[in-house]
């Protein structure tokens, strides 16, 4: 087997080349558990950088401002169709409503 490139679960700053691809490596600084990324190719190691980005953390979540102007813009656009047809629109809608826009109007006063 070829060397592999490897960096360590607990710093992603204990990056090394391990001489074989077997189950067990450890991190030579911390012992601590490894994750191979790639392996050394011809033209030499990718950069610091390059790693970096092969080692995305995973997605987060949506920030709760966007989620919470994502549903306001929800229970608008369903307001104006029950409106546009002259239909009874719920008050829970409406009581959602007013506690979203009061959130937003406060979290926009912290900043």
């Amino acid at each position: 087997m070829g060397n592999v490139i490897c960096i360590c679960m607990n710093d992603a700053n204990h990056i090394f080349i391990a001489a074989d691809n077997r189950d067990g490596l450890r991190c030579p600084i911390c012992e601590g558990f490894i994750k191979r990324v790639g392996c050394v190719v011809e033209g030499g190691l990718p950069t610091y950088d390059e790693l970096r980005k092969r080692n995305k953390p995973a997605l987060g979540l949506t920030p709760r401002f966007i989620w919470l102007e994502e549903r306001l813009n929800q229970i608008e656009k369903a307001t104006n169709r029950y409106f546009d047809n002259k239909e009874y629109i719920p008050i829970e809608w409406i009581e959602e409503y007013n506690l979203i826009v009061n959130e937003l109007n406060n979290a926009s006063g912290d900043l």
